[in-house]
Parts: structure tokens; sequence; C-alpha cells
């Protein structure tokens, strides 16, 4: 078991060798249904600039 700690949304893979997923809160998964990088949403083509403004918890942080 490793604990990792990281400002929220967060995705971490992990290898094919783990233990299979919990399903998730159906509320929150769709809570963040829109949440996406800068670079997808170049990509997308779609209009959420003020879906994007108004929540900040749904801009993805790139590296």
């Amino acid at each position: 078991m490793e604990i990792v700690r990281g400002p929220l949304p967060i995705l971490v893979t992990v290898n094919g060798t783990a233990a299979p997923c919990r399903p998730r809160n159906a509320k929150l998964t769709l809570k963040y249904k829109h949440a996406a990088t800068p670079s997808e949403k170049q990509e997308s083509g779609s209009d959420y600039t003020d879906l994007y403004d108004a929540h900040p918890y749904l801009n993805i942080t790139e590296w």
C-alpha cells in the first residue's frame, strides 16, 4: 500500500497487477464528467468555456 497526496482532481495510473478498483460514487463521477486538460479542450472543439470559468475544479493541470 502506498499513500499519494495531491490537489484534486488528480489522475493516478497503476500497472495491471494491482487489485481491481472499487466502484466510485456516481454523483462524484458525474461532477467531474467534463474535467479536461488544456490540450484536451483544444482537441475536443466543444465550447464549455463558461463551464470551466464557473467551476475551476474542472481544469486539470497538465505537466
